[in-house]
């Protein structure tokens, strides 16, 4: 399901939607390391989930999937929970990588 038609760029200082020549772009103002990790990417889409129509209850089976499969490492994405998430998704994060053990 595709909610935005258009292409999503992160930064540190504006939000909004501008056009660029003839494309619809989306920027997003949010704190994020200077080489983003996918764990980092990962704690953004469940801050991020309303936005993208996805439920917790959607995304939890399937970050415990990539824990468990190695695509995700559980001690960075602790970290990067810890740095970039509200305490709910911290939460959430740390049940994630209980279950998945």
């Amino acid at each position: 399901m595709a909610l935005w038609s258009h292409s999503l760029v992160y930064n540190t200082k504006r939000s909004g939607e501008f056009m660029l020549g003839n494309q619809r772009v989306r920027f997003r103002r949010v704190r994020f390391p200077e080489r983003p990790p996918k764990e980092w990417f990962a704690v953004d889409l469940l801050e991020s989930r309303d936005s993208v129509g996805l439920s917790l209850e959607e995304l939890r089976p399937r970050l415990v999937d990539a824990l468990r499969s190695g695509r995700l490492d559980p001690l960075r994405l602790q970290a990067m929970a810890a740095a970039y998430a509200t305490a709910f998704h911290r939460h959430f994060v740390e049940d994630a990588i209980r279950e998945a053990r």
